[in-house]
């Protein structure tokens, strides 16, 4: 990669590293082939070859990390302005890394001599072994910032916000001091942590305290767009972010451990591939300290040569820094082995050591002081460095986008003028300069640091007791025991003091505030930006965005209806035209995302019109490819794609993924992150506002939209493992303020409900969307309806008069299930027929369509029955409207008192189970119910029970219940159904590929068809 320097820096990396230099010396998989030996016996020529290629990559590595390593000791000796920022980020660490110590182990600033058992929390949380790595890349981001040759890189990029996403572990102690630091968290609720002493207390009192705005990770309570805390989705959210942001520098901090999580890993693989470099900045560096909860990461344990040619492979310039391979350090973990060694001596009862102790306490800590600061010159140069080579990149892809549209203007011109010789060339001379500026973008790498430090480094006690909690498992969690800590034994608490004393120079706690004067508010000085760059002030971690969305009229995309039941049409056929003008006119504002499933969910159109992105030089042949340039991202990583998003729309911008209903599975736990995201933003809005905020701390940003298709009933190709809408299952159990389903009975209510769903704020909405032509059925007013009310009663296709009482309800929830309800009222409607010749009443049903079915669920709290004892005795605050439901008079219209329902649902039955419970109706559910195969449509509604037929026989198993009808009526009517389903297993076990026609054309109307007639077998 062309290592870009900063004015006025050195010139000894300008070049590539790219061709591997010529050597002698094998690699680490040196061996030698005897002469004559086989492939089995020695090594062939070219597996030496290879060899020596990696021994070469090798040494290329070792050669530039030696010269910037010798770069940034050079700048530290002979320039006394960097050496004092150098300086100056050690102090602003150090007291960073103090303040999560105290925030960990103590509930207040102790006061005079040592800390007492009272200083000490009630419960001590969080993961301290963390800290230190976000501390000291959090800290080198903000102080390379804050160098104005960096400065004037980004101003020429655009870049005019910063912001940190942190993934590692449950360390946000630091992120917390660190805003802190940076005068956020008073600005957020100015009462409650101002920065001064009583804000230093009330940080200390609150953290970890139960519903407190700073628990053990990140969250809404303070500036982010991730929910913090190795979920693993780090890096996907930052590249969301940086997508939506293309004003952002997004650092991305990746736990060593995280990094094994799918989401990472996703993201690892496919950023490169995928990314927008047009847009926002990201740098991802790996904290890689070594240690999970119990076990090694795997990371951490490759070798600097596997980790470089991994990251180098996948199109990355690998930066690897130790901070534990310094000398200093290496004396330093020496030296506190000996010092533990006194203080046990010490404690088994040996006096006169205290001046031995104290003497090698210091020269530990100014070993590790100056190990800080070979390690921080290091870490400040390749920070400063990567964010050039980052806007050099994004620059290079600007430049290639003009390149396309001259080449495009230049084609045009061509093809218009065959003969004409000028336009010709300059076509060509268009293809050569696109041609040159692709292979450029493509060659120039991407940045990654992996940063390593044993977990516990910094100041923290290297050994306790005699064992060592340094790089090892102690260090994961809690170093000192919590029982210790208030035991009169103050050995432990003696422990804390010194490691407090050691990162705070024996100021204390009480000095953790950056005043004026003081040696941190000088270091905070030279660390912090002060251009509007500083990490904790980006308006796009709050979701403040200038995202103007523009909405078409969706009506302009629904056909009138000539006829019900004549019509064909796909549901996603009409969708896609919507989609596609709205993302085409929201482009850098709304972002389209697919899992590889956009062209067989039908969404051809808008895939096309967007251009399909893909970095690589291979998969152009695609006619809907159009390389680096393209706005749509459709690859098969559901993770990489759902994490992006949430970046995306956490930052304030729109979001939509199209997915097969049972693949969005994959990532349902990023999801329901997600959920809790919004969920905790709103609660935080409210919580910044009591505390002193004026306005809104975070406002609402736009829905994140999911396109759930393919779906489990009607599959193209696929059986089984693709039949599961289980996603629908679990937004059913997430707060109901924050997610919407939507299933839109037939083409023209699913193109009102997605512009519902894109017009919609803070939550997720599921549109669940069948992709298969079907018999349309509704006019444009009752699609309207229905999309805006998600209910509607189908007087059409009802046996009852518009309002008379019904003796059941016929209800269906999605477009493949209100199918089999219109052909279940067609039964119904010609056995009334056939009754009423006999001088019987026939069985009145009404119709009813649900097309959002979280309306279903009773007010919030009714049905239980505790809850509702409770509340009479005042435990709950009083009734409020609940908007998410149906209201009263609206349910009683769809389903009237005393008419039992029978329902029919697309989704989970145990979904629907739970959704009317509170309500006060005798309803039998049809849904899946875990039955399926590679077979036909109405086969599988056969065997989880949602046929007509099926349907049919619960209606009548309903009316007698009901006394509607006599035992022969219900009799005569479940012999017809049964016999049907005895014909229709006939035909399956057969070997039947498709429906009869009776089947297939028999929904409403059933024009010309004896909906009696048997089937056949």
């Amino acid at each position: 990669m062309p290592v870009t320097k900063l004015p006025g820096g050195s010139a000894a990396k300008q070049g590539h590293v790219a061709k591997h230099p010529a050597t002698k010396k094998p690699g680490a998989l040196e061996g030698k082939s005897k002469p004559g030996a086989g492939k089995v016996e020695g090594k062939a020529p070219e597996l030496q070859g290879v060899e020596l290629a990696q021994g070469a990559l090798s040494d290329a590595f070792e050669k530039l990390d030696k010269a910037e390593r010798k770069e940034a000791r050079q700048a530290l000796a002979q320039d006394p302005e960097f050496a004092k920022l150098v300086k100056a980020l050690g102090t602003y660490e150090n007291a960073a890394n103090a303040l999560a110590v105290a925030m960990t182990y103590l509930q207040k600033v102790p006061e005079g001599n040592g800390i007492k058992p009272a200083d000490v929390a009630e419960k001590i949380v969080g993961h301290i072994g963390a800290t230190t790595a976000i501390s000291r890349t959090y800290a080198n981001a903000s102080a390379a910032l804050a160098d104005p040759r960096v400065k004037a890189v980004l101003d020429k990029a655009g870049i005019d916000q910063a912001h940190v996403v942190t993934g590692p572990g449950h360390g946000a102690a630091a992120n917390f001091a660190l805003l802190f630091f940076e005068g956020v968290l008073g600005k957020i609720y100015p009462e409650r942590y101002p920065q001064n002493a009583q804000g230093l207390q009330n940080l200390i009192a609150d953290f970890c305290r139960p519903h407190s705005a700073l628990p053990s990770h990140v969250n809404p309570g303070v500036p982010t767009v991730s929910e913090g805390g190795e979920l693993g989705y780090s890096m996907g959210i930052a590249a969301g972010a940086g997508l939506a942001n293309a004003d952002s520098f997004i650092l991305a901090q990746i736990g060593d451990k995280e990094a094994e999580v799918g989401p990472l890993q996703a993201a690892i693989e496919n950023h490169n591939a995928v990314y927008d470099f047009r847009k926002g900045l990201v740098l991802p560096v790996v904290h890689a300290n070594g240690l999970g909860i119990s076990g090694t990461s795997i990371i951490s344990s490759r070798s600097n040569d596997e980790l470089r040619s991994y990251l180098w492979g996948l199109g990355y310039h690998p930066r690897i820094i130790d901070a534990e391979d310094t000398e200093p350090m290496k004396k330093a973990n020496a030296k506190a082995k000996d010092l533990e060694g006194l203080l046990e001596q010490k404690a088994g009862g040996k006096t006169g050591l205290d001046g031995d102790i104290e003497k090698l306490r210091r020269e530990v800590r100014a070993l590790r002081d100056e190990s800080a600061l070979l390690t921080n010159a290091e870490m400040q140069k390749t920070i400063q460095r990567s964010i050039v080579n980052l806007a050099n990149k994004k620059a290079v892809a600007i430049e290639l986008e003009g390149t396309a549209k001259e080449l495009a203007e230049a084609t045009k011109a061509a093809g218009e003028r065959p003969s004409d010789e000028v336009a010709q060339k300059r076509k060509q001379k268009a293809e050569e300069k696109h041609q040159e500026t692709l292979d450029r973008f493509r060659l120039t790498r991407t940045p990654f640091i992996v940063y390593r430090e044993a977990k516990g480094g910094g100041h923290a006690p290297a050994y306790i007791d005699g064992k060592p909690t340094k790089g090892a498992p102690p260090s994961h969690q809690i170093i000192l025991s919590p029982q210790a800590l208030v035991a009169d034994d103050p050995k432990t608490r003696e422990y804390l003091q010194r490691w407090l004393d050691d990162l705070t120079r024996d100021v204390g706690v009480k000095g953790l505030v950056p005043t004026q004067g003081t040696a941190l508010g000088e270091a905070a000085e030279l660390v912090l930006p002060d251009n509007g760059m500083r990490l904790g002030e980006a308006p796009l971690a709050l979701g403040k965005t200038d995202a103007k969305l523009d909405f078409s009229d969706p009506g302009a995309f629904v056909p009138e209806l000539k006829e019900r039941g004549v019509e064909v049409r796909g549901s996603n056929d009409l969708v896609d035209k919507f989609l596609q003008k709205y993302f085409n006119e929201n482009r850098g504002d709304a972002f389209f995302f697919g899992a590889d499933t956009a062209e067989s969910n039908k969404l051809k159109g808008t895939v096309t019109s967007l251009g399909r992105r893909l970095n690589t030089p291979k998969g152009e042949h695609h006619p809907s490819s159009t390389g680096p340039l393209g706005n749509a991202i459709d690859i098969l990583s559901e993770q990489y794609l759902t994490s992006m998003a949430q970046g995306v729309v956490n930052s304030g911008k729109q979001a939509f993924i199209t997915n097969y209903e049972a693949f969005h599975q994959v990532s349902a736990s990023l999801v329901r992150q997600f959920v809790k995201f919004r969920k905790q933003a709103v609660e935080a809005n409210d919580r910044a506002q009591t505390l002193g905020h004026q306005g809104d701390f975070r406002p609402p940003v736009p829905n994140l939209v999911l396109h759930l298709s393919s779906l489990a009933f009607a599959q193209d190709h696929n059986g089984f493992s693709h039949q599961n809408p289980g996603l629908v299952d679990d937004l059913a159990a997430d707060p109901r303020q924050h997610v919407q389903v939507f299933f839109p009975a037939e083409a023209g209510s699913a193109v009102y409900m997605s512009d519902r769903a894109l017009r919609g704020t803070d939550q997720v909405v599921a549109l669940v969307v069948d992709k298969q032509p079907r018999k349309q059925f509704l006019t444009m007013d009752e699609a309207k309806e229905l999309g805006d009310k998600g209910g509607l009663v189908f007087d059409f296709a009802s046996t009852v008069k518009k309002g008379a009482k019904p003796d059941v309800v016929l209800a269906a929830c999605g477009g493949y299930h209100t199918d089999e309800v219109l052909a279940a009222a067609q039964i119904v409607k010609a056995f009334n027929a056939k009754l009423e010749a006999q001088g019987k009443k026939g069985v009145g049903v009404q119709v009813v369509n649900v097309a959002e079915p979280f309306k279903l669920r009773a007010k919030e709290g009714d049905g239980n029955l505790v809850m509702a004892a409770l509340r009479a005795t005042g435990r709950a605050a009083p009734e409020k409207a609940d908007a998410t439901v149906f209201d009263d008079a609206t349910f009683d219209k769809l389903f009237p008192k005393g008419a039992p329902v029978v329902m029919n649902f697309g989704g989970f039955k145990r979904t629907m189970d739970g959704l009317w419970q509170g309500r006060d109706r005798t309803v039998s559910n049809h849904g899946y119910i875990n039955e399926g195969s590679t077979t036909t449509r109405f086969d599988m509604m056969v065997v989880n029970q949602c046929d007509r037929f099926t349907l049919v026989a619960d209606i009548a198993v309903q009316a007698l219940r009901a006394g509607k009808i006599d035992q022969a009526t219900h009799d005569q009517i479940l012999a017809f159904c049964g016999k049907e389903l005895q014909n229709h297993d006939a035909r399956m076990k057969r070997g039947a590929g498709d429906d009869p026609a009776v089947i297939k054309n028999g929904a409403w109307p059933a024009a010309g068809i004896d909906v009696l007639a048997s089937s056949g077998t």
